[in-house]
């Protein structure tokens, strides 16, 4: 790839593809040679081949360039004079160095989100994807352990990993490495890569208006595209662009493996997306879309997807503007995709509703989408299945090893799931695999996600939420046109969760059991369940829940030393929060605004968003992640095994971010991972964090290398 400088109007070709942005905006790419010159040029040449080379601005190229490298290289590097302008870009640097603003022991993520809405967090044990932008440009850089990603931006915005005109989240990590690439004009979605061909996942959604992304994996994931060693990355032109797909107004991203890939496909109105894994060995493929709206969200520790997949071979679902379905399942890992403009089911479509219900002993997928609406919840100690729902009413299904009750929950593993004709949710974890998959015609909320693998997609046209869960439970939302309300839990596992068309609240979690919230549009009501029973109204030594919320304001809950939760949203925001010592789950979304939360194997954190300002703030005994979303809203945050954090966390303890329509501040800082990032229309901060302790944050100012572009050979 080459890069374009504008002092001479030259173009450098180093031989690869190579290719110019209009109106000013920069190249990103992989520099793999430094054409011999005087001046700096020896400088150059010790870069290593994989050098990366960012350069993000919202005015001309020639303007600011900015160049990662190992950290003993750097000091040789002439800094440029100019500064960067406020409101702008962040890069991510190398392995061990660090990021334009955050640096970190092994890995940094960086985060940010600007006022229509975009928050991207992502990080990772060894390696990290990175993405920020901001209201009209931005350019994110990525890099991680062992490959990279960089991702691009857009005329409008863009994010690294995702972003979107209007609102878009994307989240993705992986333990040793991933990537994250996609955007489009009006939205994207992004997606993330997984360690190697063991159990990887692939999740492409997107919406005509808005996308969230979200996957996450111990071992692997993959969203939209990328793989181990190299990588993929994803651009957009003009109007919009994917590296593996694109569409006229929205895209999706497809995905690649190791060994060979696969390109998604997509139409002027809706997409489906492709995956390829590395050849038959444990992969997945996942590719749902709506004309108005998609999610797939799929990943497990050995195997799962969300739209199809299995252990060795796969199965594609695919759902195109009339109907479609497509199921199938298998010994070790089943798939289960449904979806199409008017209905489908996974095992059953129907035209106005449809129900799906995959499970297998050791893994499951359930993946159903309608037009109006859709359910999934699937998730078991060693197997389940859940799905069911119509037009206007639902059913639950849940399944365990060997038997299956409807509407009731299982010693081993619950699953609960209900939506209605305008919201959705789905919500289904699992201790060793899970799926969920849901999206609506207007709105739709998706949450998954366990010790060894998660999985979490969910969009919608105007909003979203994404649910979370903890280790060895989980969480499941319900939504409900007017009010709705849900409870269920399990002596190991629990799904609760609750939305309504104007406020939602959803609260779940405890050390092996949880309860869930409820309220509606003026009022709530709040469930809490212990160890083994459960109260409502009341919260226990070892775990509690709590959520409120109402018509105008939120509360955010407190978290326990061992476990806890709290979720609250109301008409115009949200706020979602939860953590606990072993798991959590918060996942909340309203009608105009959405957050989500994800968290990891021992702790978690929250995020938490209202119509002009924002609070969050959670923390836990061994970690926190705490996510932060703009003015109109979206959050995303995904932690891992070992790191995590959206936005904000720690070894032990944590720090919030946080960010409203005027400024932003967000802290973090932990051992191994750290992750920060946030800023807004005006003004950003950028949190810092080194390998025991500390944070700093910097007002409109980023710390980075940059390079006079005079100095730069041509």
């Amino acid at each position: 790839l080459c890069y374009c400088f504008a002092l001479d109007n030259t173009v450098y070709n180093t031989g690869r593809s190579w290719a110019c942005s209009r109106h000013g905006l920069p190249l990103l790419g992989l520099l793999t040679t430094w054409p011999a010159a005087p001046g700096p040029a020896h400088v150059m040449a010790a870069l290593p081949e994989s050098a990366l080379v960012i350069a993000a601005l919202p005015q001309p190229a020639h303007k600011m360039a900015a160049i990662s490298k190992p950290v003993h290289k750097m000091a040789a590097i002439p800094k440029a004079t100019a500064p960067l302008v406020p409101s702008q870009v962040t890069a991510v640097f190398p392995e061990s160095s660090q990021v334009t603003g955050i640096p970190h022991e092994s890995s940094q993520v960086t985060a940010v989100l600007h006022e229509s809405s975009q928050v991207t967090a992502v990080l990772h044990e060894s390696s990290q994807v990175t993405a920020v932008l901001h209201e009209s440009s931005q350019v994110t850089a990525v890099s991680h352990e062992s490959s990279q990603v960089t991702a691009v931006l857009h005329e409008s915005s863009q994010v690294t990993a995702v972003l979107h005109e209007s609102s878009q989240v994307t989240a993705v990590s992986h333990e040793s490495s991933q990537v994250t690439a996609v955007l489009h004009e009006s939205s994207q979605v992004t997606a993330v890569s997984h360690e190697s061909s063991h159990s990887s996942q692939v999740t492409a959604v997107l919406h005509e208006s808005s996308q969230v992304t979200a996957v996450l994996h111990e071992s692997s994931q993959v969203t939209a595209v990328l793989h181990e060693s190299s990588q993929v990355t994803a651009v957009s032109h003009e109007s919009s662009q994917v590296t593996a797909v694109l569409h006229e107004s929205s895209q999706v991203t497809a995905v690649s493996h190791e060994s060979s890939q696969v390109t998604a496909v997509l139409h002027e109105s809706s997409q489906v997306t492709a995956v390829s894994h590395e050849s038959s060995h444990s992969s997945q493929v996942t590719a749902v879309l709506h004309e108005s709206s998609q999610v797939t969200a799929v990943l497990h520790e050995s195997s799962q997807v969300t739209a199809v997949l299995h252990e060795s071979s796969q199965v594609t679902a695919v759902s195109h503007e009339s109907s479609q379905v497509t199921a199938v399942p298998h010994e070790s890992s089943q798939v289960t995709a449904v979806l199409h403009e008017s209905s489908q089911v996974t095992g059953v479509p129907h035209e106005s509703s449809q129900v799906t219900a995959v499970l297998h002993e050791s893994s499951q997928v359930t993946a159903v989408l309608h037009e109006s609406s859709q359910v999934t919840a699937v998730l078991h100690e060693s197997s389940q299945v859940t799905a069911v729902l119509h037009e206007s009413s639902q059913v639950t299904a849940v399944s365990h090893e060997s038997s299956q009750v409807t509407g009731v929950p299982h010693e081993s593993s619950q699953v609960t799931a209900v939506l209605h004709e305008s919201s959705q949710v789905t919500a289904v974890p699992h201790e060793s695999s899970q799926v969920t998959a849901v999206p609506h015609e207007s709105s739709q909320v998706t949450a998954v996600s366990h010790e060894s693998s998660q999985v979490t997609g969910v969009l919608h046209e105007s909003s979203q939420v994404t649910a979370v869960l903890h280790e060895s439970s989980q969480v499941t939302a319900v939504s409900h046109e007017s009010s709705q309300v849900t409870a269920v839990l399990h002596e190991s596992s629990q799904v609760t969760a609750v939305l309504h068309e104007s406020s939602q609240v959803t609260a779940v979690l405890h050390e092996s059991s949880q309860v869930t919230a409820v309220l509606h549009e003026s009022s709530q009501v709040t469930a809490v369940s212990h160890e083994s029973s459960q109260v409502t109204g009341v919260p226990h030594e070892s775990s509690q829940v709590t959520a409120v919320l109402h018509e105008s304001s939120q509360v955010t809950a407190v978290p326990h030393e061992s476990s806890q939760v709290t979720a609250v949203p109301h008409e115009s925001s949200q706020v979602t929060a939860v953590s606990h010592e072993s798991s959590q789950v918060t996942g909340v979304l309203h009608e105009s605004s959405q957050v989500t939360a994800v968290l990891h194997e021992s702790s978690q954190v929250t995020a938490v968003s209202h119509e002009s300002s924002q609070v969050t703030a959670v923390l836990h005994e061994s970690s926190q992640v705490t996510a932060v979303l703009h003015e109109s809203s979206q959050v995303t945050g995904v932690p891992h095994e070992s790191s995590q954090v959206t936005a904000v966390l720690h070894e032990s303890s944590q720090v919030t971010a946080v960010s409203h329509e005027s400024s932003q501040v967000t802290a973090v800082l932990h051992e191994s991972s750290q992750v920060t990032a946030v800023l807004h229309e005006s003004s950003q901060v950028t949190a810092v964090l080194h390998e025991s302790s500390q944070v700093t944050a910097r007002d409109v100012t980023i710390t980075g290398l940059t390079i006079n572009h005079d100095k730069i050979p041509h």
